[in-house]
């Protein structure tokens, strides 16, 4: 039997219409109030129906973009511009505004994204990562709310836009080794991070389908983003004997590594990384890389979730879902 916003009221001693006002994130209610409805609501598993809602009230025109954990990697990497700069594009079309939400950690998010959602304050989201487990995906998968990932989800039936990241890491491993490359490191991050594993799972089969074993002493994960981190991997690298190649996950740990490889002064090897916008004109010596093309990522995100917010709000509607993989280019 589900639950009601009866059962909620009785169990938090509130009536149903501050149950309704704490919903809509009335100002007329405390905050005091709002904690306790809302932690009933999660321990009742209570979901307002947020189609029902949607159809007798005004949309907002406004599209809640979903950062990572980590904010300092959304504001130094060049990734999320570009993929922002897309995403405005659509919205200045469609006369949509942007809004960010951020927080430290997943828990802090999920209360935004509930205040957000349930304030009405937004007509959708889109997710600027895509982890494994994430407990924002899950809530908005339980009321029905729409969304789109800019990612591969872990999970089924989730919207989303994404490159083939298994292929592209696969693509560039195999050049460096067709350069004589025989030693090559991976350099990824953030395990719980989706494209993270796919590309390393791309380099693992390249290396395996050129007859090279995986060393796993040449793998190094679970650090953030940044091109100081990046520098600081330098030392490490440089202690491994006969290294001749190194597949960088990420654009900017990629920048870091290769200003700590010139700054210690040795000859230069082949890199490859996976870049967020087109630079063939600044392209360093010995570097190969992906242009993801995170602009069009960002563009088919929003394009996607506008769809998805009109064919919910259309009669005689199935639940459907869409994925999209944006074409990347390889510059040698």
């Amino acid at each position: 039997m589900s639950v009601t916003i009866k059962d909620v009221a009785r169990v938090a001693g509130v009536s149903p219409s501050t149950v309704s006002r704490v919903i809509s994130n009335s100002p007329s209610i405390s905050e005091k109030t709002k904690t306790k409805v809302r932690t009933i609501m999660d321990e009742l598993k209570y979901y307002p129906n947020m189609n029902a809602r949607s159809l007798v009230n005004s949309t907002s025109r406004i599209i809640g973009l979903v950062l990572p954990d980590n904010t300092d990697t959304f504001y130094q990497n060049p990734f999320f511009p570009t993929v922002l700069r897309g995403m405005n594009e659509v919205a200045n079309e469609e006369k949509y505004t942007l809004l960010l939400s951020s927080g430290n950690t997943e828990d802090e998010r999920l209360d935004r994204i509930k205040t957000m959602v349930f304030g009405k304050q937004v007509d959708g989201l889109i997710f600027l990562y895509s982890k494994i487990n994430d407990k924002i995906i899950h809530f908005l998968k339980d009321i029905n709310f729409p969304f789109v990932v800019i990612g591969t989800p872990s999970i089924k039936a989730v919207n989303s836009v994404d490159n083939d990241n298994e292929d592209m890491s696969y693509e560039v491993t195999s050049q460096i080794i067709k350069q004589g490359g025989k030693k090559i490191a991976f350099v990824g991050g953030e395990k719980s991070l989706n494209f993270i594993e796919l590309r390393y799972e791309g380099y693992r089969k390249a290396l395996e389908e050129h007859g090279i074993e995986v060393d796993q002493s040449l793998v190094f994960n679970e650090f953030q983003f940044l091109s100081n981190v990046g520098y600081q991997l330098v030392e490490k690298l440089l202690e491994l004997p006969e290294l001749d190649g190194v597949v960088i996950a990420d654009q900017l740990v990629a920048r870091g590594i290769r200003s700590g490889w010139e700054t210690a002064g040795k000859e230069p090897i082949p890199m490859a990384t996976f870049k967020a916008y087109e630079s063939h004109k600044t392209r360093e010596k010995h570097e190969l890389f992906m242009d993801i093309n995170a602009q069009k990522l960002g563009n088919s995100a929003l394009s996607m979730l506008l769809d998805i917010i009109t064919f919910k709000h259309a009669e005689n509607n199935t639940q459907r879902y869409f994925q999209e993989i944006v074409e990347a280019e390889l510059v040698l």
